[in-house]
């Protein structure tokens, strides 16, 4: 089973994630997924009951609007050359007064190639999603490539008190929970920001994925080079770090400088679904891929700043003016 992605209010333990099947011994001859393919194509299915989630006859119009905003913002970005399929209910999450989860995602099924394919190793899971693209196939015929869940229990007065989701498309949820942002965090999770890994270190179906294959600890070096025990430690070291070269060679405008390689978030006790999957809390400024909810900053609303450079390390191909890969050729945060 694959990994999937919590993402909460600050104060409340992560919990488990979306779960989701392997798919194995993927197979593929000729191939044309590169910087000129065109732009993606994303579809939805709500699988909310009638008068559920996304059907709700209050806020359900409301959701499927920030939803599908949140799902053209990421089209604008990526390249493919098969369609994406995102499955998205709601369901009840609970939550406390000062916590709560907001939503989980991630990757539906994984697969990988028994041999160089495009940019994508031998021998090394990736999320299916992603393998389509290279093969100009699906795949997992009949199955849809992400799975998003809400918790709808925000929308009540219990959980978090008088916050709600703000399901505008303008970045200004004022004292709300931006929806949009938390839809994009959850879709970026779907695409591959994720890491198969075991918290014993263990290599998902004893192979790497293309996520993990950029996790890097300083000192100790590549995370694929070590043993699980040596992994458990590094996953739990708080000096865990990217070390694909597209986020590396970001122009950081706060910094004036490269990024060079991002903490991730490892700290000294394992967070199911937080863990690894994640971008450090203390990077600055805030980044969409942290763990927790940060309200989006004014004038920089539905940024998704370096996100879109890790996917491509892991493999994707984006819009070029949407992601720089050289300090030649860069843009602003």
């Amino acid at each position: 089973r694959l990994p999937g992605d919590v993402l909460q209010m600050t104060f409340l333990k992560k919990l488990t994630g979306v779960l989701a099947a392997a798919v194995v011994g993927l197979s593929g001859s000729a191939w044309s997924y590169d910087a000129m393919s065109p732009a993606a194509q994303i579809v939805v299915n709500y699988t909310d009951a009638a008068n559920v989630g996304f059907n709700d006859p209050t806020l359900g119009a409301s959701r499927k609007t920030a939803l599908e905003y949140g799902l053209n913002l990421w089209a604008a970005k990526l390249k493919g050359t098969q369609t994406i399929v995102v499955n998205a209910f709601c369901e009840s999450k609970g939550g406390t007064p000062t916590g709560a989860v907001l939503a989980s995602a991630g990757p539906l099924s994984a697969g990988s190639f028994p041999n160089n394919f495009g940019r994508l190793v031998a021998n090394t899971y990736y999320p299916t999603v992603l393998a389509n693209q290279y093969g100009h196939q699906d795949y997992d015929t009949g199955q849809s490539d992400i799975q998003v869940s809400v918790n709808m229990d925000v929308d009540n007065s219990t959980v978090l008190g008088n916050i709600n989701f703000y399901y505008g498309t303008d970045g200004n949820p004022g004292g709300h929970i931006d929806f949009v942002t938390v839809l994009l965090h959850e879709l970026g999770h779907g695409l591959g920001f994720v890491s198969f890994m075991d918290p014993s270190g263990a290599l998902f179906g004893n192979r790497p994925d293309g996520y993990s294959r950029n996790l890097i600890r300083i000192p100790g070096g590549s995370l694929m080079a070590m043993t699980n025990g040596q992994r458990q430690l590094a996953m739990t070291s708080n000096q865990l770090f990217w070390d694909g070269s597209s986020l590396k060679n970001r122009f950081n405008m706060s910094t004036s400088a490269p990024y060079g390689n991002v903490r991730m978030y490892a700290p000294a006790g394992y967070q199911q679904g937080s863990s690894v999957s994640h971008f450090d809390t203390s990077n600055l400024p805030n980044l969409l891929m942290e763990p927790s909810y940060t309200t989006p900053v004014p004038g920089q609303q539905h940024n998704m700043d370096v996100t879109g450079n890790v996917l491509y390390d892991i493999g994707w191909y984006l819009d070029a003016t949407a992601l720089p890969v050289s300090l030649s050729h860069f843009t602003t945060e």
